[in-house]
């Protein structure tokens, strides 16, 4: 297993709970794939340096995991398909 790193930003202007099922959703795409959490990490809204999208500002959020490769097609997939999801990375 390789442990990736995978940090994304979603759109702040929905509810509170809504951010945090849009979270919890990524978190439930890693595990049912056979990942294995390692830390979430919440970073909360945070101004961006330029728009994107007309937005002024995203809510970032951080997981750290475990994972074979074929995790990360299903995972990218999903946060292009959330239209929930501003921008996200993943880094090995």
């Amino acid at each position: 297993m390789n442990l990736y790193e995978t940090t994304f930003i979603v759109n702040p202007q929905a509810e509170e709970s809504a951010i945090d099922e849009q979270v919890r959703a990524i978190g439930k795409v890693i595990t049912d794939n056979g990942g294995k959490i390692v830390r979430e990490e919440r970073i909360g809204t945070r101004r961006f340096a330029y728009l994107v999208g007309k937005l002024t500002q995203g809510y970032y959020a951080t997981f750290l995991y475990e994972a074979e490769p074929p995790v990360l097609p299903v995972l990218e997939r999903f946060l292009k398909l959330g239209d929930a999801y501003i921008r996200h990375l993943t880094i090995r």
